[in-house]
């Protein structure tokens, strides 16, 4: 990247102009939009990984419930 050497700055500061509220809005609309996508997508998959350990807990389990049931059926 080339950086220009040859900026021109305002010698007082009547010369310089405040940014444009709506280049302002046009930029960080669009920031808060992605950062707020982000974080529902963060909140949705919090959820789903939570439901995938309870699904796996119980896959875990599921093989011992069925034993133990077997061991009381056969005590009986």
């Amino acid at each position: 990247m080339i950086l220009n050497c040859h900026m021109k700055f305002p010698e007082n500061e009547h010369d310089a102009k405040a940014p444009d509220l709506a280049v302002l809005e046009g930029t960080l609309v669009p920031i808060f939009l992605i950062l707020h996508c982000l974080t529902t997508l963060r909140q949705k998959l919090r959820k789903y990984m939570r439901e995938f350990d309870l699904e796996l807990a119980d896959y875990k389990e599921a093989p011992n419930m069925a034993m133990k049931r077997l061991e009381n059926c056969s005590r009986s």
